[in-house]
């Protein structure tokens, strides 16, 4: 069973968990242009800078300067995490493959694929028949979290051009995740 159908996804009850959906945006060229040759090894990646990565959540997400991610969560809450390149073209895509967690603080990650239809412009997009679809794979990465505090989690990926991968990366980030008020 995946992860849709075991978390309730608009519940805001304390005893249902919520999902919270964090999308990170991978400055390729930026990480590329610091790192011209990158880990070939997926189980030893080359590390890199937070200021190459953008993550952004819609429920109470925020980046500090210090690389964390602040969250309005709760013990029991689903991240789930999607990844994407700059620029956004068909050039390079990024896949989140391994997430390490020395505090304890989350679960191991569940990797999710999902067939999705996309609008794709095919004319003008204020005529009718503009846009046609295509189908793409969505792939989404998710974890539970077990406490609140300040997790440390490193996220493993990989950068990938067609169909090679350029190169293996690890990004380390805090979550800040508030102690509810009672």
């Amino acid at each position: 069973m995946s992860l849709e159908h075991k978390v309730s996804t608009t519940s805001e009850s304390p005893t249902r968990p919520k999902v919270i959906d964090i999308l990170a945006v991978f400055d390729v060229a930026a990480i590329l242009g610091k790192h011209e040759n990158p880990s070939q090894n997926s189980d030893d990646p080359t590390e890199i800078e937070s200021a190459d990565i953008h993550p952004f959540s819609p429920r109470g997400g925020a980046v500090s300067e210090f690389g964390e991610l602040v969250l309005e969560a709760a013990p029991g809450d689903y991240l789930r995490w999607r990844a994407t390149a700059l620029p956004f073209d068909d050039e390079y895509s990024v896949l989140i493959y391994r997430c390490f967690d020395g505090s304890g603080a989350t679960s191991e990650f569940e990797h999710l694929l999902n067939l999705v239809l996309l609008p794709r412009l095919k004319g003008d997009p204020h005529e009718e028949g503009g846009f046609d679809t295509e189908l793409a794979t969505d792939q989404v990465s998710a974890m539970r979290l077990a406490a609140t505090g300040n997790p440390f989690v490193r996220l493993d990926f990989e950068i990938i051009k067609g169909d090679e991968v350029v190169g293996y990366f690890s990004w380390n980030l805090g979550l800040i995740i508030p102690v509810p008020s009672p």
